[in-house]
């Protein structure tokens, strides 16, 4: 058989959930993601990808259940209680919250490989405080590892000041 499985026969709900699981335990107690896969029966590569677009999923996945209320008040030809109005705000804020989870984590990774190649530039710098705000550990630590170096570039670039009175000329 071609192509990509039906949702059906598809295992990626299960595999989600226990990686969902997996996730809430403390990192000391926890296997590996390789131990996880061989559990699992599926590969590293697999389970590595479902773990990095989790929050991606999870925010496609708000949004169904929000449509999925609304659908059934138009089936139903009636509008939305207000019971229902809330839990579609509810899930469309959670949605929000996934996918700007899965954003900042992508530019996480992008300024990780950025700067695997040449240094932290301010810009960097400055994406990094705005993203450690939010409280994501990862980017605080970034952060922090940032602004050591980053320090010690500019004390060790530090050119002396030119004063008011100073004047750069070439002329005698």
């Amino acid at each position: 058989m071609r192509g990509r499985k039906r949702n059906q026969e598809s295992r990626g709900v299960e595999i989600r959930a226990k990686l969902a699981e997996w996730k809430q335990m403390p990192e000391s107690t926890r296997p590996s993601l390789r131990a996880l896969a061989h559990e699992l029966g599926v590969s590293h590569q697999l389970l590595s990808h479902y773990s990095k677009t989790s929050d991606r999923w999870e925010s496609k996945e708000y949004g169904r259940r929000a449509d999925a209320i609304r659908a059934r008040a138009l089936a139903e030809d009636r509008p939305t209680t207000a019971w229902e109005e809330q839990q579609i705000h509810v899930y469309t804020k959670a949605q929000v919250r996934a996918f700007a989870a899965f954003a900042l984590s992508r530019e996480i990774e992008r300024i990780k490989r950025e700067t695997k190649v040449g240094p932290f530039t301010s810009w960097h710098i400055k994406k990094l405080r705005v993203i450690a705000r939010t409280g994501i550990p990862e980017a605080q630590e970034l952060l922090q590892k940032a602004l050591t170096g980053w320090d010690e570039k500019r004390d060790a670039d530090n050119w002396p000041l030119i004063g008011p009175g100073d004047r750069k000329s070439f002329r005698r």
